[in-house]
């Protein structure tokens, strides 16, 4: 998770590990979170006892019963209580050696009536580990440590916790000590969050743009890019609610979630457009009916991608563990899509969106059918027609170049080709009369 390494000009590895093992560890150990924090490259002390086999085999002793002395009477035993008027006080009998001599004298056996002791049998020397690893800090010698965190302990509070407190510590060093940071997940992680809410803005961005480019109408733009927001801040809500952060696995679903919660919105909003258009309604009566009448669609098609993405956020095992999130995430900005697109959208839609009227003719308003640019020999004024946009400009083209990729074989797709032509064919000619 984090590791950084202890180093000081002139020291032994035996002292720097000696400190990092008796101060350092302790200190870092108590912060919240923190599972573990381990040494590599270090040498800590240890007490040898090389055992001299011609003299074991003099006194005529193993190796089993000197060890088993030493294990024996190098311990602390409780020593009872001592109770004094209402004052009762625990005694602990210390047997632990505290110094070499003293283990040197320690009696392995007895002999004739002479006692045999460690030094009589083995060499005692004060000494360090066998290295098994190597740390090193810019070609010298240092000691690394290691810290984990606890299963379900947020990585960055606990990466957090773990700085400050070696800056508590740095104040405290020996002189010449020096704590460097080596790896810190941290940097990583915020890292890619940043990244991942960028794409979040941007992809909020480019799916108002392209709203734009086919509706080529700011308000109904504007209706349209508010239901992402409206979805992902109310996703918030649930995510406080099911203790979830807003890690990589939660930002990528909200991130997905862009472009499917805005789906919801154009449907209602292209209906009632519609509504407000041919049936020249006006906008409140003109947005509680398209939604009714489109209502039972948008359901559908909503409750059909909660129920692709539910079930993954109730997998078992270690893939669970990591995609419940994911899935829960992207089911509830989902669900809130349908909530904002039956209420948010028909009520800006009410009070926002407008079309342009019609001139009347002699029989009163007549409206014009869907992407014809004459109705019934009545002209409609160029300036109309300039408001429809570029999606009545491409909307055919695409619509054909879509058909002829999905003709099963190539004589389909000349005949479809053939059809196609012949319609352009027979608009154009239409409106060339209707021109003139």
């Amino acid at each position: 998770m984090i590791n950084f390494t202890l180093t000081a000009p002139g020291e032994s590895i035996r002292t720097l590990s000696e400190y990092a093992d008796k101060t350092l560890r302790p200190q870092l150990e108590t912060v919240s979170g923190v599972g573990e924090a381990s040494i590599a490259g270090g040498r800590l002390r240890q007490i040898n006892v090389t055992l001299d086999p011609n003299r074991l085999r003099a006194y005529d002793l193993s190796a089993v019963a000197v060890r088993t002395a030493i294990a024996s009477q190098n311990v602390d035993v409780p020593g009872g209580a001592l109770e004094h008027g209402s004052q009762r006080i625990t005694v602990r009998t210390e047997g632990r050696f505290g110094s070499v001599d003293a283990l040197k004298a320690l009696v392995v056996a007895q002999q004739d009536g002479h006692s045999v002791l460690l030094k009589d049998v083995a060499d005692v020397e004060d000494s360090q580990k066998e290295a098994t690893s190597v740390a090193r800090l810019n070609g010298k010698p240092s000691v690394l440590m290691q810290v984990r965190k606890q299963s379900g302990a947020n990585t960055i509070a606990v990466i957090n916790g773990i700085k400050e407190r070696l800056a508590e510590l740095s104040l405290r060093l020996p002189p010449g000590y020096k704590i460097e940071i080596t790896t810190d997940r941290s940097e990583f992680i915020n890292s890619s969050v940043r990244t991942v809410e960028e794409h979040l803005v941007l992809g909020s961005i480019f799916a108002a743009v392209v709203v734009l480019i086919f509706l080529w109408d700011w308000r109904a733009t504007l209706i349209a890019a508010l239901a992402i927001p409206a979805s992902i801040i109310s996703t918030f809500t649930f995510m406080w609610g099911m203790g979830y952060t807003l890690n990589t696995i939660t930002l990528l679903a909200l991130t997905l979630c862009v472009g499917i919660v805005i789906d919801d919105a154009i449907l209602v909003l292209e209906n009632i457009y519609r509504f407000m258009r041919e049936k020249s309604m006006p906008p409140k009566q003109a947005a509680v009916e398209a939604t009714q009448e489109i209502g039972l669609a948008v359901l559908a098609t909503t409750l059909s991608l909660i129920a692709i993405f539910l079930p993954v956020g109730f997998m078992a095992g270690i893939v669970g563990r990591f995609m419940s999130s994911f899935g829960l995430t992207m089911a509830f900005a989902i669900f809130i899509s349908l909530i904002v697109a039956f209420t948010l959208t028909p009520m800006l839609c009410s009070r926002w969106l407008s079309v342009p009227k019609r001139n009347a003719g002699s029989g009163g308003e007549t409206p014009a059918a869907p992407h014809l640019p004459v109705s019934h020999g009545e002209e409609e004024p160029e300036e109309e027609e300039d408001k429809k946009g570029l999606f009545h400009r491409v909307e055919n083209p695409l619509l054909a170049t879509s058909a002829l990729v999905a003709a099963p074989s190539l004589g389909d797709r000349v005949a479809l080709y053939r059809g196609l032509l012949q319609q352009w064919t027979f608009a154009g000619e239409g409106e060339q009369r209707v021109h003139r």
